[in-house]
């Protein structure tokens, strides 16, 4: 029974217009995988931009029929970067676009990941986009103002490796 919510929720965003290029849905962490009820949930959205689902229970990543609803509604699953999750989530790519959230080195918000690990994301990033896919990619480990900092070497090092292969 969301109708009535999503439809408040778009018009308290319509503004934005062509700006809401993607919105990003999290469930709660006590919420188990149940793929009939996703189901529902996505069929109920409008399809005026595109969307990302952060799973926050593991019982979601475990489930074949998962994958193939998101793939059906061309749904992203949310990435989440952080050391205790496995890099493995980021081969299921169920969309057009890639969503990655970037949650903290050393725990939930927190910690400066390493050159070396953003470097690693910078190449599949440009995989992806070699494929035609839309990458986006977030930081919220903004303790210490890391977010920015993060954001800003994996930008440099995207923006580097474009020049040196001529690519944009």
């Amino acid at each position: 029974n969301v109708e009535d919510a999503i439809k408040r929720f778009f018009a308290s965003v319509e503004g934005l217009g062509e700006k809401l290029a993607i919105v990003l849905w999290q469930l709660p962490p006590n919420l188990k995988a149940d793929a009939e009820r996703l189901d529902s949930f996505l069929r109920t959205l409008p399809r005026n931009c595109a969307y990302a689902v952060e799973f926050r229970n593991a019982s979601w990543w475990q489930e074949q029929k998962i994958w193939r609803v998101m793939e059906r509604h061309q749904v992203a699953h949310c990435v989440p970067v952080l050391p205790t999750v496995p890099k493995e989530l980021a081969n299921l790519v169920t969309a057009p676009i890639v969503y990655l959230r970037f949650h903290g080195w050393d725990g939930l918000y927190s910690g400066c990941f390493p050159d070396e690990g953003l470097e690693w994301w910078a190449e599949k990033i440009r995989a992806w986009q070699r494929q035609g896919l839309t990458v986006y990619a977030y930081f919220n480990n903004d303790v210490n103002a890391y977010a920015v900092q993060n954001a800003m070497t994996l930008k440099k090092f995207l923006n580097e490796r474009s020049s040196l292969r001529g690519e944009r």
